[in-house]
């Protein structure tokens, strides 16, 4: 119980940081209200992951490493969403394959170059690379992070803010809108405002290296996902980029 309350009370900071820079929309975009409903509607279902996230695990997942059960449930909250409820269908939350099957080609090849830069990068200034890693954490790495956050950041999560946002710019054929700036502010939040379930405390990590490397991986999986109209070059590339640094170890 004292983990999925320290989970939630991280969810709320996470909020609170996000309330504070969606404000400065309220300058720059007419219409508030549309914002808040929005964020209201993201912020019930982000409270309602975050308790899925750190249920108890039971049977076989108690014994695993990585958080499998919580994935999986995190997946299948999107899909609950997504078909239960009025209001988005799978086109919109891009559930359909890509028009164009070179989008997941080019994917792949961008996640390979991410990879390659952010290896080099940690060599030369002397950050730590993972350990040897299991077939655990490989087939952990190569599937359920992409698939599960996907599904809700890029799928659910921006499809509820372009519905009331709108998509108004176009750069080079990709039309996207605020949703896109916001839900990779999400993004961010959620990985340098957390939970740690082992040390059972609040972890802040507000380094600007590491704002840095998430907002660029948070912006290019939105805009691979605005450009193909689908998630699914998006899981591609976010599983790429996290296995791929333990692949190298192996190499």
């Amino acid at each position: 119980m004292m983990i999925l309350i320290g989970a939630l009370s991280a969810c709320q900071l996470k909020w609170l940081f996000f309330s504070s820079g969606s404000f400065l929309i309220r300058f720059l975009k007419k219409g508030y209200k549309p914002l808040l409903i929005a964020a209201f509607w993201l912020y019930c279902i982000d409270n309602v992951d975050t308790i899925l996230l750190f249920l108890p695990r039971i049977s076989t997942f108690a014994d695993l490493r990585w958080n499998w059960q919580g994935k999986i449930l995190e997946f299948s909250l999107a899909l609950l969403i997504i078909y239960g409820f009025k209001g988005l269908t799978p086109r919109q939350t891009g559930l359909r394959l890509p028009k164009n099957n070179w989008a997941f080609i080019y994917a792949m090849l961008l996640g390979i170059m991410y990879v390659a830069g952010i290896v080099k990068f940690a060599i030369a200034n002397g950050y730590p690379l993972p350990i040897h890693p299991s077939i655990e954490t490989l087939f952990f790495q190569a599937t359920m992070p992409g698939l599960a956050e996907e599904a809700l950041y890029r799928g659910v999560y921006l499809a509820v803010l372009n519905n009331y946002l709108g998509r108004a710019w176009s750069v080079l054929t990709v039309k996207f809108g605020w949703g896109l700036v916001l839900v990779t502010l999400l993004f961010v939040l959620g990985h340098v405002v957390h939970y740690d379930r082992t040390a059972q405390q609040i972890v802040y990590n507000f380094e600007l290296i590491d704002l840095v490397q998430l907002s660029i991986l948070g912006l290019t999986l939105a805009i691979i996902r605005e450009k193909s109209e689908s998630i699914w070059p998006a899981v591609v590339f976010h599983n790429i980029c996290n296995v791929g640094v333990y692949l190298y170890v192996l190499a």
